[in-house]
């Protein structure tokens, strides 16, 4: 499940998910989807060669492993990637997205690419979250929170500075008066001496 509820609608979700088998056909256990594009057949081939050629380099990995080589240990222990489908999905905005019934075997795995994109305007530099969640009979078992930052200088908000000085009737400046007496005995030294540095008192 994609929660996107927090997303404005300004950010559209593509959804690209891995083999899956469901207890529905897949195409009824989606939710929150609005639209789906299947690439053509080029595309699908140009990623099968990608998929292919990825297979390989495992496969030489392994060997080289077997052959005791003192390749990189991160290209050797590479994780195994999931193979995904051609259909991209396009979620619904700011919607619940999610496949009901996804069986999965003893060591198992699915995945999906999401793709957000700024389809508006929104202010530089905010943040927004969205939650990936695997749920088993609402019983949320394992998940992830996201944040989609968009580009520019973030911004702060204003500074809380309490005013000292507050105007009369007549337009004219008054100092307020410090009340000291409503602080604990052992700070109220500690002001006092602090209003006088500053000029206050």
């Amino acid at each position: 499940m994609v929660d996107l509820r927090r997303l404005p609608p300004e950010l559209r979700v593509l959804v690209r998910l891995s083999e899956l088998q469901t207890v529905a056909p897949l195409e009824q256990s989606l939710g929150g989807i609005t639209s789906v594009h299947r690439p053509g057949m080029i595309e699908h081939l140009e990623e099968e060669v990608r998929e292919i050629g990825q297979h390989i380099l495992h496969a030489l990995d392994r060997i080289e492993d077997a052959l005791g080589g003192d390749g990189d240990d991160d290209d050797r222990r590479r994780p195994r990637r999931p193979r995904f489908t051609p259909p991209i999905y396009q979620a619904q905005p700011s919607a619940l997205v999610e496949v009901r019934g996804v069986r999965l075997g003893s060591f198992g795995m699915c995945a999906a690419l999401i793709l957000v994109e700024h389809r508006g305007e929104l202010p530089e530099g905010s943040e927004y979250t969205f939650e990936v969640q695997q749920r088993i009979e609402r019983r949320i078992v394992g998940g992830s929170t996201y944040v989609v930052r968009i580009g520019g200088p973030r911004r702060l908000p204003a500074p809380l500075i309490s005013p000292t000085h507050r105007p009369d009737p007549k337009g004219h400046a008054v100092e307020e008066e410090d009340d000291f007496n409503a602080l604990p005995p052992w700070l109220q030294a500690t002001a006092i001496d602090r209003a006088k540095f500053l000029g206050r008192r």
